[in-house]
This record gives structure tokens, sequence and C-alpha cells, in this order.
């Protein structure tokens, strides 16, 4: 394979998560490196705060021009980080697990801090398992996705590996079994359980909420993508760029429409404009941050009828983000959600989310309308929120290059979280 610059500074964000400020425990596969570049995912189990100080150096890594990030969650349990290189060629994925409810049946989980006591170190921020547990907590993973049929490929060589490394019984005896009829045996289901109650301190019995299933539910991106929403601060190219998208990929995006008219062409909206600006002396711009609750809500009811109408296979692009309508203060140096950002818990629709970082330098040169303490507030705050918030799905992407090497690295993002849904 001929190495891009694009996928040498990929190269450098994985080897920079195996010496991070961080704490993870990798539960499957080999060891974290290089190699598992456009390779399958690398499993990893660590705390909460693990998993947030990752994202908040990957953060720092798109903003410097080393990478992309793509952010997912479906609920608190699991969150999927996706690095890929500058040129949109070449990704590496994580699954990053705070709470891994897949054992004995999906009756209970594992706890990421007991088991850093009992894991050794890979490298300073990966940890590893005594091989037995680490195979028993593969065969619960595969009775929970219940893939108890015949290996795949990808099955079968995990286990050959396993075979390898653990020769000695029973270990050695289970796997020769398990390897020999291709399956998960009833024997190799007992040994797995055993092994895994006598380490009790390592799990405790799964339990969730009936309230966070109904808002994962509730506030979850569509399962197929209809609408796509670009946003950054004010000259990041979100225009620019959605419109030269939609003729490079016609197949697959519709059009590009403008967020501020799902709530600015409602008559409820034009009647307040009418009436009630001229009594408070506002600018429009002004008049928008003042009813930013009712501009948000009136955004969102129209853009869950559009949701709803959505019939082709197209994806319409959308200039700006439902949240940028409760950020105020934009072209000022404290941009802030105010007392607003809790609507976005209770009301919304969360579509995948594209937020495009420019550096204050080439932002200056396109549109200088934010300030740079402005621009960089934004962007973190805009950062922290769509990252923090569950359920989401959210592509950090630097725009710092050209028009035309911007415009292959997103069409090839797009493309393939287009086809993996």
């Amino acid at each position: 394979m001929k190495m891009s610059g694009g996928y040498e500074k990929l190269v450098a964000c994985v080897e920079r998560i195996g010496v991070g400020p961080w704490q993870f425990i990798q539960l499957r596969g080999a060891p974290l490196s290089p190699q598992d570049i456009d390779g399958g995912d690398v499993d990893l189990l660590g705390t909460r705060a693990s998993v947030l100080a990752l994202f908040d150096a990957v953060y720092t890594w798109v903003r410097q021009g080393d990478c992309h990030a793509r952010f997912a969650v479906a609920e608190g349990a699991k969150y999927k980080l996706v690095l890929i290189s500058c040129d949109g060629k070449h990704q590496v994925d994580f699954d990053l697990w705070v709470e891994m409810r897949q054992l004995f049946h999906r009756t209970a989980m594992l706890l990421p801090e007991a088991r850093l006591r009992v894991a050794q170190p890979q490298s300073r921020a990966i940890f590893r398992l005594p091989l037995a547990l680490e195979v028993s907590i593969y065969v619960q993973h595969i009775v929970a996705k219940r893939r108890l049929g015949a290996f795949t490929p990808g099955m079968r060589a995990r286990m050959e590996g396993y075979q390898r490394q653990g020769t000695q019984p029973p270990l050695g005896q289970v796997l020769a079994a398990v390897l020999a009829q291709s399956t998960i045996t009833q024997e190799c289901l007992r040994w797995a359980d055993g092994t895994l109650r006598d380490a009790p301190e390592l799990w405790r019995p799964s339990r969730r909420g009936l309230l966070a299933k109904v808002k994962a539910a509730r506030l979850a991106p569509p399962r197929t993508i209809k609408w796509l929403a670009l946003m950054g601060g004010d000259g990041c190219g979100k225009t620019t760029l959605g419109k030269e998208l939609a003729k490079r990929l016609p197949d697959t995006i519709a059009k590009l429409v403008t967020g501020k008219h799902l709530y600015r062409k409602n008559l409820f909206f034009k009647l307040l404009v009418i009436v009630l600006r001229p009594l408070l002396f506002q600018s429009r711009e002004k008049f928008d941050e003042t009813l930013a609750p009712l501009v948000y809500a009136l955004a969102c009811a129209r853009l869950r009828v559009g949701l709803w109408l959505a019939s082709a296979p197209k994806i319409v692009l959308m200039d700006r983000s439902l949240v940028d309508f409760l950020m105020c203060n934009r072209k000022r140096d404290r941009p802030t959600f105010g007392r607003k950002e809790w609507l976005t818990a209770v009301w919304g629709c969360r579509i995948p989310t594209i937020h495009l970082v420019v550096s204050y330098e080439r932002l200056a040169q396109r549109k200088q309308e934010m300030t740079r303490t402005g621009v960089a507030q934004y962007d973190q705050a805009m950062f922290h929120h769509f990252t923090r918030r569950r359920p989401t799905d959210y592509l950090l992407f630097n725009n710092d290059g050209a028009l035309e090497q911007s415009l292959d690295a997103l069409a090839a993002i797009l493309t393939r979280c287009v086809k993996s849904r």
C-alpha cells in the first residue's frame, strides 16, 4: 500500500491512543497497532472518564489537521469512535465500552474499574486480561449476539489465535473441541460461565431503566440517513461545500436547504416578525436569539414533518443544525447556549451532523464575521454538546484544506457512512 500523508498522520493518531493519559482494556484481537487501520473493530473497555478524555484528545488532533473523526452512540453503554485519514480513504474503528452488558445472556455487565486490577499492561494506556477471562468474555459476546451457528472466518481466526496462546487444559481442550465443530459447544459455554463466576468482582447484574430506553428510542437518529446537517462557524464553508457535495453525489444527495427556513417560513413566526420585532428594535438575527426556544421548537417540528414525508432514497443536506438555533452571541467573544441547552434533551430531531472546523486564519480569509475567541468558544461548546449527549451521530471534519481536497474526503466518508447503514 502506498502511504499518503493522511495515512501517516492516521498511523500517528493510532499510536497516540496506546500512550495517552487514559486506561482501556482491549477485549480481543491482536495488540492495538496501525495494522488495525482499514480492519475490523477494536473493542476497548474503559470508564466514561477515559472515553471523554480520549474524545477531547481527538478534538485536538482534528483541529491540527491530523484526521477527521466520527462519534456515534445510541445509549450510554457503548461509544463508537472512527478516526478517518485526512483524505477520507482510510479509517480505524473503535468500540468503546463503558458498560458491556453481554454476560450470562445479557443479565450482567463488566465493570472496567475492577477489571483494571487484574489486567496486565500491553502499553502505557492499553491493558489486557488473563487469557482465560478474555476467551470467556468473547464466548459470552458470541452468545449475546446470537451467533451460535457455524463460525464466520473472523470468529474462527480469533479462536485459532486463542488456541495458539493457550494450550494448557482445560482451556486448550475446550478450544480444540470448539474448533473441531466450528461452533460454540455446550461444554465451552459451561466453562466460560464457570470462569466468570469465579471472578465475581469483575461484573454485576445489569439494570437498565425504562426511562433510558424511551429516551434512546425517542431521540435516536433515524436508521437510514434522510437528512444530514452541516454546521460550523460563519465562514467555515458549509454552503459552498454543501452545494458542491450535492453536485458530486447526485445519486445520494437530493438538495441543500437553508436551516433557518425551517422556522422563518412558519406563518406564526412571520407574524411575530411583523408585530413584535419593531417593538423591540432588534435586528433579525438578534430577534431570532431572543426567541431561541420558540425558534428551536418550530424548527424541530418542521424537520420532523420533513423526515416523515421523506420517501426518496436521497439525502437532504441542511445548512446549520437545530442546536445552532439555541446558540446566542455567535459573533462575539462568548457565544453560549445560556440556559436553553436542556431543550435538546426533551425535544428535538437528532439527525447525523457534520461539524466543519477551520483555523481562524483560514476563516478570516473567507468571511471575517466571528472573532478568534468566539470561533474557539463556539467549536468547543458544540463539540462538547454533541459528544456528551446520548444518542448522537456526529462527524468532526477539518475543512482547512482546498475545496477539492475537502470535497474528495467528505464525499468518500459520506459514501461509506451511507453504505454502512
